[in-house]
C-alpha cells in the first residue's frame, strides 16, 4: 500500500452522548527525552550502544450536540540515535469517529489511519468502520461493516533484510448481532464473517 509515511499519527477516541447545545473538547500532550541505549537493534554487538532523542505526542479533540458526535485523535512517536547505523524508529495512528441518531437509532462511522516505520518493521493501515444499531424495547439489532488495505514487511531470525515489496492485502468484515437490553443488563450473540484477498 502506497500510503505517505506520516509521523505525526496514532490513538483512539470514543465520544458518546448529546445534548441541546454543542460542547467542544481538547486535549494535547508532548514528552521530550533523551538517554543511551547499549543494544538499540536487540542485536549481538554488530553495533553497540549509541545516545538518542525521542519525542512523543498525543491530542484529542472532539464534538458534541443534539443527536451526534465528532471526534477525533491521533498519537505520534518518533527516536532518532546519534550512532548513523540505527535506523530510526517513527509510528503513528490517527483516528476519526462520527456518530448520528440516538438509543433507538445510531450510526456510527469510524476512520483509522495507522503507520510504523522501526528496523524490523514497517506497516500502514487504513481501516473505515460503519455500524449501525437500532433498538426496539429489549430488543437491539446491530450490524458492522469493515474495510481495510494493509501492507506489511518485517525481518526476523532467518529473513534479517526487508522484502523487496511488502505484502499488501485487503479484508473485509461483517458482523450483524442481536441482543437483549434491561436497563444496565445486555445479552446477545454475533457473527463474524470475514474475507482476506492477498494482492
Amino acid at each position: 500500500m502506497n500510503i505517505p509515511k506520516v509521523i505525526l499519527l496514532a490513538g483512539c477516541l470514543g465520544l458518546v452522548g448529546s445534548q441541546a447545545c454543542a460542547e467542544d473538547d481538547f486535549t494535547a500532550s508532548l514528552r521530550l527525552r533523551g538517554g543511551f541505549d547499549s543494544n538499540p537493534l536487540f542485536s549481538l554487538g554488530q553495533v553497540g550502544g549509541s545516545a538518542f532523542v525521542a519525542a512523543d505526542t498525543a491530542l484529542a479533540a472532539g464534538m458534541k450536540a443534539d443527536g451526534y458526535t465528532l471526534g477525533v485523535a491521533a498519537e505520534a512517536n518518533a527516536m532518532h540515535y546519534a550512532q548513523p547505523q540505527v535506523t530510526p524508529a517513527r509510528g503513528g495512528k490517527v483516528i476519526l469517529r462520527g456518530s448520528i441518531g440516538d438509543d433507538d437509532l445510531r450510526l456510527d462511522s469510524t476512520s483509522t489511519i495507522a503507520d510504523v516505520s522501526t528496523y524490523a518493521l514497517r506497516s500502514a493501515e487504513l481501516v473505515q468502520s460503519v455500524r449501525v444499531e437500532a433498538r426496539r424495547g429489549p430488543i437491539k439489532l446491530f450490524a458492522t461493516a469493515e474495510g481495510s488495505r494493509s501492507s506489511l514487511s518485517q525481518t526476523n531470525a532467518i529473513f534479517q533484510d526487508f522484502l523487496p515489496d511488502p505484502q499488501q492485502y485487503l479484508r473485509g468484515t461483517l458482523i450483524p448481532g442481536v441482543g437483549l437490553v434491561s436497563g444496565k443488563f445486555e445479552i446477545g450473540t454475533s457473527v463474524n464473517l470475514s474475507a482476506r484477498r492477498y494482492l
